[in-house]
């Protein structure tokens, strides 16, 4: 294995900000900032995103982007939940399954433009996932 390889996911981050976006793999436990959340919150929480379908508004970013829960079963591309406006954070769940037999998703987070990879099951039809 290449040491740079290594040292890549030695060396990651649980969450990321930049020009006003949140990465998180799995979520944080709002209105606690994910620095202030444990690993294991940050690597497997699914409560956000149905806290955020019924109605939780986030104001500290524009966007939170989240892997870690697919949209495998529901076509397959990134979902995004806007139902707050502008003033509050979208959520944009961006996990399309292609650690399973979904696709990868290239997302633009500039132009909110995504690319998606043909589904798992085609490009490796004998890999039965992970």
């Amino acid at each position: 294995t290449n040491q740079s390889h290594k040292d890549f996911f030695n060396n990651g981050v649980y969450w990321y900000e930049v020009d006003g976006m949140l990465f998180v793999h799995g979520g944080f436990d709002y209105p606690k900032h994910p620095k202030d959340c444990d690993i294991e919150y940050l690597t497997w929480d699914r409560e956000l995103i149905e806290r955020m379908k019924c109605g939780l508004k986030i104001k500290e970013w524009k966007k939170i982007f989240v892997g870690h829960t697919t949209t495998e079963n529901v076509d397959a591309k990134p979902l995004v939940i806007d139902y707050h406006g502008d003033k509050f954070a979208k959520l944009i769940k961006i996990d399309c399954g292609a650690g399973w037999s979904g696709r990868l998703c290239l997302y633009n987070i500039d132009t909110d433009e995504y690319f998606l990879s043909d589904f798992a099951r085609k490009l490796n039809p004998n890999n039965e996932g992970r």
